[in-house]
């Protein structure tokens, strides 16, 4: 997944938690990277975030989250109705971005150093 901007986007640091939305498996795993796991109210590894070398408007990097549950669910339909994949154990989780954390915006997503699964 990559995350879109513009060249002249800067990083924000979070004055309060941010809530967000995320796909993981009703486990815990997590949607793109299946070998990580997130665990509710836990605070995950920090991951500097940095605008991609060749295209300084993509990050590819840290945690890439929904800003509402409309485009979460939107994403998580687009998955689960493709016949491509088996995808029943996939859902739409909550999480927050804690204050003080960096991160980026755009119009619809988020993508943070860090994130908290609740």
């Amino acid at each position: 997944m990559c995350f879109e901007t513009t060249k002249s986007a800067r990083a924000k640091i979070a004055k309060k938690d941010i809530v967000c939305w995320k796909m993981t498996f009703s486990d815990g795993r997590a949607f793109w990277q299946e070998s990580f796991l997130y665990y509710r109210g836990v605070k995950t590894p920090i991951i500097k975030i940095r605008k991609d070398n060749s295209y300084k408007s993509i990050i590819n990097e840290g945690y890439h989250s929904w800003k509402n549950r409309e485009s979460a669910n939107d994403s998580f339909h687009f998955w689960v109705d493709d016949n491509t994949y088996n995808f029943t154990s996939l859902t739409v989780s909550q999480f927050i971005i804690p204050a003080g954390t960096r991160y980026y915006e755009n119009e619809t997503e988020y993508v943070s150093e860090t994130i908290i699964m609740l």
